[in-house]
């Protein structure tokens, strides 16, 4: 059954206010697929009106930026006009204007959840201050189609003193390379380069492609002992009214991810919305209940004296940094609906391991 379709007649092509007006002529066995073909539509709507969106991207309420004289830094921007809109693309420009003491990196980017990238730029001899809320950029959306990255910038050192640039054709097509290097190897030949590249393509798929790219592992279950416990639930925690655009968002972006999907679980945990440095929120699940009464793990871990006592001979080191420790070893299936949280949107479980247990 095609819901998605006839939601989008309806609610577009139609005129009609909502889902209700014609939510009473189908069965009810179908009601939660035409909430979610509801759902879904409502964004991608809302993502096709921002092509012809401008807005200001602002510094957070909490974030106070510092810039030292003549530094270029990257910085978190919000865009109050697109709190609500899961993803899209925009163009970001300097707002200009006298008396302006930075400038901002004019590029095309993708805006997710109403947050910019921005490259920020302080030209002077001397340190500037950004106050929270600072307007910092204007924000204009573009359609994805008006945009063909058909060549790629390929800086290599030649030579002590001299970089050699090359411009090369590449494939439209952003399924043909998923992974582009975004480093030269310092020193190398052109074809240990050649090698090099060789061997990220290969193993591209280990690589976090974005912020959002946690990766999946089931080579693992991750697994919770609760024994013959009864299950342990507390009532969702107070959210400023606020914040519920925000925390939707959130769990939106969980829910198209496949980190957690909706739960009907006797188990319930609260969540914790805590206030990042960059003025973002970071969602955290307080399951102190349901780790006491899961059965405790005393695997032995390594200890790092004797790591590092295995390594005295090497003659090379390198080091892998985890994109994410966590949301990429899934949950036992039997396991996942003690995983669950509340949030004055509804009960939700993690598909995959969350932090804190």
């Amino acid at each position: 059954m095609n819901v998605i379709n006839h939601c989008w007649e309806a609610l577009f092509q139609g005129g009609h206010p909502g889902l209700t007006v014609f939510k009473s002529t189908i069965p009810s066995s179908h009601g939660a697929a035409w909430d979610k073909a509801f759902s879904v539509c409502q964004r991608i709507q809302a993502s096709g009106e921002m092509e012809d969106f401008q807005g200001t991207a602002r510094l957070s309420r909490m974030a106070v930026v510092q810039l030292q004289p003549e530094t270029e830094m990257l910085v978190w921007a919000q865009v109050p006009q697109a709190t609500g809109v899961p993803e899209t693309c925009v163009l970001v420009e300097d707002l200009g204007g006298d008396g302006q003491e930075w400038r901002i990196g004019r590029a095309v980017l993708h805006m997710k959840a109403g947050k910019v990238p921005l490259r920020v730029c302080n030209p002077h001899p001397y340190p500037i201050t950004l106050p929270a809320r600072k307007p910092l950029a204007k924000v204009t959306g573009i359609s994805q189609q008006d945009i063909s990255p058909q060549r790629q910038l390929v800086l290599r050192q030649t030579g002590t003193n001299t970089i050699e640039v090359d411009v090369q054709m590449v494939n439209a097509d952003p399924g043909a390379s998923k992974f582009v290097p975004l480093f030269q190897g310092e020193g190398l030949t052109q074809e240990q380069q050649s090698r090099l590249d060789e061997l990220l393509q290969k193993w591209s798929s280990v690589f976090a492609a974005h912020d959002e790219d946690y990766g999946k592992t089931s080579a693992v279950l991750h697994q919770i002992h609760t024994g013959n416990a009864p299950p342990v639930r507390e009532r969702y925690r107070p959210v400023p009214p606020t914040l519920y655009p925000e925390l939707r968002t959130l769990i939106q972006g969980m829910l198209d991810g496949g980190v957690i999907t909706e739960s009907a679980s006797p188990w319930a945990a609260p969540v914790v919305l805590v206030r990042k440095k960059d003025g973002g929120l970071r969602f955290c699940v307080d399951y102190r209940k349901l780790n006491s009464v899961t059965h405790k793990d005393a695997y032995p871990l390594p200890r790092i004296e004797e790591s590092l006592t295995g390594l005295r001979k090497a003659a090379w080191y390198s080091t892998l940094d985890l994109a994410s420790g966590y949301w990429q070893v899934e949950v036992h299936p039997h396991d996942k609906e003690k995983t669950a949280f509340t949030t004055p949107m509804g009960l939700y479980q993690f598909e995959r391991m969350p932090f804190g247990l």
